[in-house]
């Protein structure tokens, strides 16, 4: 299979090979369910939308595509991911790798974060103003930060995968959620369509209090 002589290729969607060229004109690119072990997206700066998923990752550098809107980056082995220069993200989907860390501080734009069954232990996203939707169920997390003032758009913009708008389910040591309005969470965020959160979590405008009044 050869793309020479179609530098200015923009959307490309390639399964069961183990390898891809260059095109420095793509914006929407799909590798997902490959076998590939490294792969080398640097000189695609004008990426939009880019899938990676299932394949045997470790890692994954989108340091120079600060043009990406939508990453897929599910069901790998990465345990690290750099986003600080991918400030236009507004989907991000990196469920079901070895995450420890998850900055997304400089990501302001982002709307849906899926990082569901990772080992993040801590999660900030308090200057996410913009977020609707997160599913961080199935990790260690011990701290969790939404307190960005858009707490009760939660659950108006979510799609598949995800229980509803809001999912932090089966974190057994996150005791307190720093938000908003704790007495309007605790009202609206219930089990059900959009909600699922463990039943041993609370909410607090100030969980670093909370933790104290109850040590």
């Amino acid at each position: 299979l050869s793309f020479s002589g179609v530098p200015s290729l923009v959307n490309l969607n390639i399964a069961d090979l183990t390898g891809i060229e260059d095109f420095i004109s793509l914006e929407y690119l799909s590798v997902a369910d490959n076998q590939l072990n490294n792969l080398d997206i640097s000189n695609n700066t004008q990426l939009k939308e880019f899938s990676c998923g299932r394949n045997q990752l470790s890692s994954l550098d989108v340091s120079q595509n600060i043009s990406l809107e939508l990453l897929i980056c599910r069901e790998m082995n990465i345990t690290n991911l750099d986003l600080s220069n991918n400030t236009s993200l507004i989907t991000l989907d990196c469920d079901l790798n070895n995450l420890t860390i998850l900055d997304v501080s400089n990501n302001i734009n982002l709307v849906n974060l899926l990082c569901a069954w990772n080992s993040i232990s801590s999660l900030d996203l308090s200057n996410n103003t913009s977020l609707r939707q997160l599913n961080c169920m199935d990790n260690t997390l011990t701290s969790l930060d939404l307190r960005n003032g858009n707490n009760q758009n939660f659950g108006s913009n979510w799609g598949p995968g995800i229980s509803g708008g809001l999912s932090s389910v089966n974190n057994p040591n996150l005791n307190c959620v720093s938000v908003d309005d704790p007495i309007w969470a605790a009202a609206n965020w219930t089990v059900g369509t959009y909600y699922n959160i463990d039943a041993h979590t609370s909410f607090s405008d100030d969980c670093a209090n909370f933790n104290l009044a109850t040590a």
